[in-house]
């Protein structure tokens, strides 16, 4: 059976973390994230952070596998396709030409440096991108984008979570020192993932050359 989309509700307990803190408030007690739900207030842990880890072990998983990882994959850069996008530009296989040394992309292109960016990159290809250039890259006009493949939804806790206080000292190179104090916290979260397993290696924007057959990866690629 071939799965296109999936989605996993799950629990986890954390005991004595630090995660997603929201500032001080103005004071010198580290405050956690409080989601509001019906009323009530819970500890909250942002998807992202999940998201985070889930690519690292990607990373472990496509070195592992041979599966192929630009360096700004490998260490999960938030503007992991540019470089790849620009090397397609650059290189003999571009189906895009410069006009006076930029390259103005149009709709049209998107496909193209879709293609290369995920032939190039597993985690380009299931954790997305946008590839927002400067004018001094000299690449202008459409913007390269992909939505990522999953998402990792609030991680929100049972009930109350238990925090306990250490209190620390930052240190400056004038020999002061400042004093804070860390909260630490311990609870049940509940969390969801949604995986559009589908997309993986499908490119988005073939739609915009109806006449190609050749910009999604292949089935054993996939």
């Amino acid at each position: 059976m071939n799965y296109t989309s999936m989605t996993i509700s799950f629990r986890i307990g954390l005991a004595f973390h630090a995660m997603n803190n929201e500032g001080s408030s103005g004071t010198n007690v580290m405050e956690p994230r409080r989601i509001s739900v019906g009323g009530h207030n819970y500890d909250g842990i942002s998807g992202e952070m999940v998201r985070r880890h889930i690519f690292e072990n990607l990373v472990q998983i496509a070195k592992a596998r041979g599966l192929p990882l630009s360096p700004d994959g490998e260490g999960l850069l938030p503007d992991r396709a540019k470089r790849i996008i620009k090397a397609y530009l650059n290189g003999p296989a571009s189906e895009v030409k410069a006009k006076d040394g930029v390259f103005e992309l149009e709709p049209a292109h998107l496909p193209l440096v879709t293609k290369a960016a995920l032939e190039g990159c597993t985690v380009t290809d299931i954790g997305g991108y946008l590839a927002a250039f400067e004018s001094s890259e000299k690449v202008k006009g459409a913007t390269p984008k992909r939505d990522s493949v999953f998402d990792v939804g609030w991680l929100i806790s049972e009930g109350p979570a238990v925090v306990e206080f250490s209190q620390h000292a930052a240190y400056r190179p004038d020999g002061q020192h400042n004093l804070f104090t860390q909260n630490m916290r311990a609870a049940v979260y509940g969390g969801v993932a949604r995986l559009d397993l589908g997309r993986i290696g499908y490119n988005d924007w073939a739609w915009l050359a109806p006449d190609r057959n050749d910009l999604h990866l292949s089935d054993e690629q996939r």
